[in-house]
């Protein structure tokens, strides 16, 4: 067992060796990511499992996928972001490979991060303001623009995705 100080926050031997098995591929999309706070990553494991009913295996493997997708592998680093969007997760991982994938105007994404990223106007469609939220999340201004440009491409993707879901 790990628990804080103050014995609010705890996990058992499992939670704690799920934490360091998703901080270990953390640590290799970042070497230089700060080593956890323990007791807290475990205290999320163990609400993950004791409230909403997951087990070791299924924050694994959804961890693990979440690890591997172009968007979400920069988005969820930690078990508290991992049961956030749990539920939002599951239906993306279990979305068909063979379903049409959507249509990217890239002269219309280019020209929202110049507009929306750039000169910060306000967003003209409901593809951009998703976009404009799931690239606040991100913290897209403060990366290079390089690394802004890479990142805007997946948001623009997704965004575009769940408009079209949205639609449907």
């Amino acid at each position: 067992m790990i628990y804080s100080a103050n014995f609010q926050k705890w996990g058992d031997e499992g939670d704690l060796k799920t934490a360091k098995w998703m901080f270990g591929r953390v640590k290799k999309l970042n070497p230089s990511a700060l080593e956890p706070t323990w007791y807290d990553w475990a205290n999320d494991i163990r609400l993950m499992r004791q409230i909403d009913g997951r087990t070791h295996e299924q924050i694994c493997a959804l961890f693990d996928w979440a690890n591997k997708d172009s968007f979400w592998h920069q988005n969820i680093l930690s078990p508290r972001k991992l049961r956030k969007h749990f539920d939002e997760l599951i239906v993306r991982s279990q979305k068909p490979k063979d379903e049409p994938k959507v249509q990217v105007d890239t002269v219309e994404r280019d020209s929202a991060f110049s507009r929306l990223i750039g000169s910060r106007s306000k967003p003209q469609n409901r593809i951009e303001e998703i976009a404009l939220e799931l690239a606040g999340k991100t913290g897209i201004r403060r990366m290079s623009e390089f690394s802004g440009r890479q990142a805007w491409n997946s948001i623009w993707k997704q965004a575009t995705e769940m408009s079209q879901e949205a639609q449907q």
